[in-house]
């Protein structure tokens, strides 16, 4: 029953403005940082600062579907699972 559970459990949702804003935000940010990124690692010969923007790109890509889904109210953490990665692909 929805009363035995002693602590907040998500729903699960996932709305259609969640999926919007993914679409109309989160893809123009992600081909926007990769293009910054891959100009970056093409220009910039320096490994360690290679391995840093490698990482900083992909938390960037990781904390704009972040927003994303909490604009959008989506509550599925497996489809924010499979979101995330295939925008970091």
């Amino acid at each position: 029953m929805y009363w035995d559970h002693k602590y907040y459990k998500h729903s699960g949702m996932i709305g259609f403005m969640g999926i919007l804003c993914l679409v109309f935000l989160g893809v123009p940010a992600t081909v926007f940082l990769s293009i910054i990124y891959s100009y970056a690692i093409f220009y910039i010969p320096f490994v360690y600062i290679n391995l840093f923007l490698t990482i900083g790109c992909g938390a960037a890509v990781g904390y704009m579907v972040s927003k994303c889904a909490k604009l959008g109210k989506i509550r599925n953490n497996t489809f924010l699972l499979i979101t995330g990665f295939g925008f970091g692909l």
